[in-house]
């Protein structure tokens, strides 16, 4: 449990009565804002030993110890004196560095104070309701940003959750990235997954070194080692591993399949790579023309290597092409010459 110093007499302060006189043996009750039930306090930062309920002033009016408050949580304090006569009373009071109060959302470590984490989501309360990092223990260096974000986590380690119920499943997994709504939700204690988009591999419970960028991609996926980029990218793929998968709607051949590439899907007809000069379809292949000079050498094709020259001088099958005509032909390379064939 985290707690944080009280903006209300939280390190000691003095209180006065209506006549300005210490309030000796005054009494400050604490709770729950704006209710009647009464709300713990603490005497350190620990959070482990908790104030009286009512605290009572000492003779010069100062309160015994300090008033710690837990985080996340809002308190009312009533100040009376000896007699019970109420002088003041002071209603949704925060700990002191909460930006609740200003933000509307919880902010601090989370659970376990763990001072490498970082916590911002959940809405104010006495509890309060999904809280980002809520149930931490020793878990460290995480990052949790949105509502019930990494909110299961006890030890898991260098995890990043940014949107509402990304990762909140997650409770000892490590070294995961999720960016999104339900990204990564049903990861547990998997590790190495990076999940960004709505829904992006959100029900991966097994399999680790899986890569998804875009809204339910990879969505189902329980294997490991795939990649998928695009809208509903690899969205029907279960089991399988080390795939990769590009384009919107791109899918696998089936939902248990390995080591396979997907670009695009099915309203695809042709594949174009302007640098190259290349353009592939169903059953075609076209890498454009060029003269001979314009060539590469032969050795560094490879033998095997294919092209189409227009300037061939001749068209006679298998001799070494040279340019200067005016012919077009096609020459591959032996892997010392260029040869028309």
């Amino acid at each position: 449990m985290a707690v944080s110093l009280s903006q209300y007499a939280g390190a000691g302060a003095q209180f006065f009565d209506n006549n300005g006189n210490p309030l000796a043996g005054g009494e400050i009750l604490t709770y729950a804002a704006g209710t009647t039930t009464p709300a713990t306090t603490y005497t350190s930062s620990d959070g482990l030993t908790a104030n009286g309920n009512p605290i009572v002033l000492d003779s010069a009016g100062r309160t015994p110890a300090q008033i710690w408050l837990t985080e996340g949580n809002s308190y009312k304090f009533v100040l009376r004196t000896s007699l019970g006569v109420t002088i003041k009373t002071d209603d949704n009071i925060f700990a002191s560095f909460e930006l609740a109060t200003a933000v509307g959302v919880v902010v601090g470590a989370g659970a376990g104070s763990v001072p490498t984490n970082t916590a911002v989501g959940g809405v104010p309360g006495s509890p309060p309701t999904g809280a980002a990092l809520d149930s931490n223990t020793t878990g460290s260096n995480n990052t949790a940003a949105g509502y019930n974000a990494l909110t299961s986590n006890t030890d898991g380690i260098q995890n990043v959750a940014v949107g509402s119920q990304a990762l909140d499943a997650n409770t000892g997994g490590d070294y995961n990235v999720a960016v999104g709504y339900d990204a990564l939700s049903a990861a547990t204690t998997v590790n190495y997954n990076t999940g960004v988009g709505y829904r992006a591999l959100n029900a991966t419970v097994t399999g680790a070194g899986n890569t998804a960028v875009g809204s339910d991609a990879l969505l189902l996926t329980t294997g490991a080692n795939n990649t998928a980029v695009g809208y509903a990218a690899g969205n029907s793929l279960t089991t399988g591993s080390n795939n990769t998968v590009i384009g919107y709607d791109a899918d696998v051949s089936s939902a248990t399949v390995s080591n396979e590439i997907t670009l695009g899907n099915s309203s695809i007809t042709s594949l174009r790579v302007p640098g190259l000069t290349l353009t592939a379809g169903a059953k075609w292949i076209n890498n454009g023309t060029q003269t001979v000079a314009a060539l590469v050498a032969a050795g560094t094709a490879g033998a095997g290597a294919r092209a189409v020259v227009t300037d061939a001088n001749a068209t006679t099958f298998h001799a070494i092409v040279a340019g200067g005509g005016a012919n077009v032909v096609p020459v591959f390379s032996d892997g010392t010459n260029w040869r028309i064939g």
